[in-house]
């Protein structure tokens, strides 16, 4: 029987969100660039389901089995994330090393994860089943990290050549990637230390910045970045914690099997019809509670379109930047200049 708690519908939601997520941008793009984050998205979202049915496994023998499942997703995530970046920055020197990522993924860390060398056994935990590490595990967590900051490496050192839409891409990416390494603090549940289980989190909001800097020709400023990142993990958390809540009433009520089945359809209807909706209503008030002057910088942008609509000479245009600006600037010190063509010099 599966229990599910907090935790556990965290990385439920997780999983389905960063495959549907991946999905979504490879239908869009429909190149190397979109599959290869497909790929990574993929992997990350197998992690993230077996680690659900891991936490709300019935006892410690199946827990394991879905440990060793998972770690199919973490052993392909450093790979794929290598992959996703040599293909973004559109490299071929690095092929062969993404070809011996993959081998020593698939052929290597795959079969040793499944035959019980990084994990043994499932730690018992008041929320649910756990990872559980060997001695051998560090192993794996140097070999992780050794490719993740070689691929952080790769990224920066190409945009030292990048101009533009590209190079903004890569930054966005850069510090994407390195919220993501927070998630690693999950490594130390699996050697016994009882900690909230919350890695997912910063996986999500990594793996959404990357879909937003790949998908935008002309990104958008860091300020909807961050609102937007903060409204979907509020809005994940939410639903998360409200769907566990409903499940756990339903537990303790002598529902019959259909009307369970029924409930879980109805939530799962009510979440997919509203989550989009909240999730604006979200971004609307984090940007006004960490961004309290956005709202004026845009009335004044909108009153200084609506001027500048109907102006026909140079006075005109000066007068209504002047007016647009006169609340936000100091009037005494501000001057607008017209570049000559001609001449090319600015003048009054």
């Amino acid at each position: 029987m599966f229990v599910l708690n907090m935790f556990s519908a965290i990385y439920l939601s997780c999983a389905f969100y960063l495959f549907g997520l991946g999905s979504i941008i490879f239908y869009r793009k429909k190149d190397k660039v979109g599959f290869a984050f497909l790929l990574l998205t993929t992997s990350a979202a197998i992690w993230q389901i077996a680690t659900y049915f891991a936490i709300t496994a019935s006892g410690p023998v199946p827990a394991e089995l879905y440990t060793k499942l998972g770690y199919i997703g973490v052993s392909l995530m450093p790979a794929t994330l290598f992959h996703f970046i040599a293909t973004f920055i559109e490299s071929k020197a690095y092929n062969k090393q993404i070809a011996i990522a993959y081998m020593i993924s698939v052929f290597i860390l795959i079969p040793l994860s499944m035959a019980g060398l990084f994990l043994k056994g499932a730690y018992h935990y008041p929320w649910g089943y756990w990872y559980k590490a060997t001695i051998y595990h560090p192993t794996f967590i140097v070999y992780y990290s050794a490719l993740f900051f070689y691929s952080l490496y790769v990224m920066f050192s190409a945009m030292g050549s990048a101009e533009g839409v590209k190079r903004n891409q890569m930054l966005y990416m850069l510090s994407a990637l390195v919220i993501s390494y927070c998630a690693a603090f999950d490594y130390l549940v699996d050697y016994g230390i009882n900690l909230p289980p919350l890695g997912s989190i910063p996986v999500i909001i990594c793996l959404t910045i990357i879909a937003y800097a790949i998908a935008r020709h002309r990104l958008m400023g860091i300020r909807i970045v961050i609102s937007k990142g903060a409204a979907y993990v509020i809005a994940i958390l939410a639903y998360s914690v409200g769907y566990a809540i409903l499940m756990t009433i339903v537990g303790q009520i002598n529902f019959s099997l259909m009307m369970r089945y029924l409930i879980n359809i109805i939530a799962i209807l009510f979440a997919g019809f509203t989550f989009l909706p909240f999730t604006r209503y979200l971004q609307t008030v984090t940007s006004k509670a960490f961004f309290k002057d956005w709202g004026g910088f845009r009335a004044m942008m909108g009153k200084l379109a609506k001027g500048l609509s109907s102006s026909f000479s140079r006075q005109d245009i000066s007068n209504n930047i002047s007016s647009a600006f006169k609340d936000k600037v100091d009037d005494a010190g501000t001057r607008v200049l017209f570049l000559d063509e001609k001449s090319g010099k600015y003048v009054g």
